[in-house]
């Protein structure tokens, strides 16, 4: 099926097409805005969508044939149709600025570091006390020997 039968089916007993429903042709019933028909018109004034189409004089409105439509879309290629993704793949149209966390982030470091530097001293000491400990019970709680050191 070619691009004119295409057209056709689209818009039944019409010669010529308006500039919105060159936009509905090339982006889609749903997806035809003011911005695109307004774009729609910025490329036919530039002579860029269909070369060689001129508006009739003293004609103030554009009226495309549909035979110059469909060789113009033949000649370029495939209309502009976006690609269908699955609804899960469509991008959002939010968009978030980048801020900057650079001192927010410094400052978390530091009590980071100062709380892992107070678990690692609480460690350390607890440590100390679990050696001195063992070395108690080992040892046992016998007194040193006193008396006289001898000299050698």
């Amino acid at each position: 099926m070619s691009t004119l039968d295409i057209l056709r089916a689209k818009f039944p007993g019409r010669v010529t097409l308006s500039p919105k429903e060159v936009a509905q042709a090339l982006h889609g019933d749903a997806k035809t805005t003011k911005k695109r028909i307004e774009a729609v018109r910025k490329k036919l004034d530039d002579g860029t969508l269909i070369p060689g189409i001129r508006k009739a004089r003293g004609d103030k409105r554009w009226s495309i044939p549909l035979d110059a439509l469909a060789r113009a879309l033949d000649e370029r290629g495939r209309p502009d149709v976006a690609p269908l993704l699955p609804p899960a793949l469509t991008p959002i149209g939010r968009k978030t600025r980048m801020t900057n966390i650079g001192p927010r982030m410094t400052r978390l470091m530091e009590r980071s570091r100062a709380v892992l530097q107070s678990i690692l001293d609480e460690m350390f000491a607890l440590d100390a006390l679990d050696d001195r400990e063992i070395l108690l019970s080992v040892v046992g709680d016998r007194a040193r020997p006193s008396g006289p050191k001898r000299v050698l």
